[in-house]
């Protein structure tokens, strides 16, 4: 799980340093290191809420803190704060709106379609979870992707199942 959100900031950290801005990543104790998941889904969902808060930051932080869901034993909870504009709370109450957009300046400012939060909210509703917002204008928004992780035993490697570099039984 912390190579899938690895990943995903590695990939925004260029974008985070041009602007001038800090990325920060926490992953909490008591995470476990596999999960049943789905990493296609997950990146997508928090490659669009990172990019989100890179483009929506002018100064100031960004941050992505994992740590295991307090209300729910086998949830996770993936939050990404930042520093930037914020929204009002008419906006925030359309955010996940197909093609929504606060108003016509933003588009024209910051670029993007409008759908990359109801993208994310569909895959995180198809993996079980939810997502919320909350937000202050001038102070910035925090998004909590919350998901069902089952913790699952470290795959076994190739040769340690038995199997030679071509896939076929060897003796073990």
């Amino acid at each position: 799980m912390g190579d899938v959100v690895g990943d995903v900031v590695i990939l925004m950290r260029a974008a985070a340093v041009r602007k001038g801005l800090r990325l920060e990543l926490a992953l909490d104790e008591g995470l476990p290191d596999w999960v049943d998941a789905d990493p296609t889904r997950l990146r997508q969902v928090l490659f669009n809420l990172l990019s989100n808060a890179v483009k929506f930051t002018a100064v100031g932080v960004v941050n992505v803190r994992v740590r295991p869901d307090p209300q729910r034993k086998d949830f996770v909870q993936f939050r990404v704060s930042d520093t930037g504009i914020g929204m009002p709370r008419e906006v925030v109450d359309n955010l996940f709106k197909p093609y929504f957009q606060a108003d016509a300046s933003i588009s024209r400012r910051f670029g993007g379609t409008g759908l990359g939060l109801e993208i994310s909210r569909r895959l995180t509703q198809l993996m079980g979870g939810d997502i919320t917002v909350s937000s202050e204008v001038g102070y910035g928004s925090t998004f909590c992707v919350r998901l069902p992780l089952q913790a699952v035993p470290a795959p076994v490697r190739a040769n340690q199942a038995g199997l030679s570099a071509g896939g076929l039984r060897t003796p073990l």
